[in-house]
């Protein structure tokens, strides 16, 4: 039978696991437009900018790309903190 601690460490994890696919979901759009800008820039020398990250500025590729690749790291860490999280929760119902 479970313990409280295993059922909050279980939705603890779920929870880290679910914002690390936000995270990484959210950084794959990011550096996806900021190359699809890059293109765009390159064939027809148009220059854009993006809003949708967070509505309130005008990031152009480069900041976009960077922007995603924090997010990326971000999501990364979620991910490891997941699985640490799990595996904690493993121990404590071996012993």
């Amino acid at each position: 039978m479970e313990t409280e601690r295993e059922k909050l460490f279980l939705i603890w994890s779920l929870m880290v696991f679910i914002l690390a696919t936000f995270f990484f979901i959210k950084a794959y759009r990011d550096i996806d437009m900021a190359y699809n800008m890059n293109i765009v820039k390159a064939y027809t020398n148009v220059s854009f900018c993006d809003s949708l990250a967070f509505g309130n500025g005008c990031y152009n590729s480069n900041e976009l790309y960077l922007l995603g690749l924090r997010e990326l790291f971000i999501s990364f860490i979620c991910f490891l903190i997941s699985i640490s999280i799990a595996t904690f929760n493993f121990v404590i119902k071996r012993k």
